[in-house]
């Protein structure tokens, strides 16, 4: 949905017209069994914002029942208060959107969980293929048993590994 290694934080806020979209504490569900257009793409959306695991802020309709006004940001701490105010418009009949404040902190300590892992790119497998055929050559020269064989083996992948 968007590049983390270009943007690292991500506030999503619109009008969006999913009358199928039923809206509870943590996330929403689609009503009704039909096959329909509208009812697959509702599901379509909520997919989208669960497998980009956003957080969604604002839990019911503020325009009607079939527009969502949603706030979803990509880390829940940067948003805490979302407030419902007075609507667009004040004819009765015409009730429009209603105007919604909230923080969205843009400097905060926030601590993203890392994960180390290998340079893939960078490996020498050239030279670690060379280290194994050696390798593979003085075990079977050295003994036929086969347990011996895979703990030199290992001994080895030890040894090519480091250098």
């Amino acid at each position: 949905m968007f590049d983390k290694k270009k943007y690292s934080d991500l506030l999503i806020v619109g009008d969006f017209n999913h009358p199928k979209i039923k809206l509870n504490s943590k996330f929403g569900f689609v009503e009704g069994k039909e096959n329909s257009m509208v009812r697959n793409n509702s599901i379509a959306f909520l997919e989208t914002i669960q497998s980009n695991f956003l957080t969604q802020h604002l839990h019911l309709p503020i325009f009607g029942e079939n527009v969502l006004d949603i706030i979803f940001t990509e880390d829940s701490s940067r948003t805490n208060t979302i407030e419902n105010g007075p609507h667009l418009s004040t004819p009765k009949k015409n009730k429009l959107h209603s105007v919604l404040t909230w923080d969205y902190h843009l400097e905060c300590n926030i601590v993203r969980k890392t994960e180390n892992r290998p340079a893939i790119e960078k490996g020498k497998y050239s030279k670690l293929n060379q280290h194994f055929e050696k390798s593979i050559k003085i075990i079977k020269e050295a003994t036929s048993d086969i347990e011996e064989q895979c703990k030199l083996l290992m001994e080895s992948y030890k040894i090519g590994h480091l250098n």
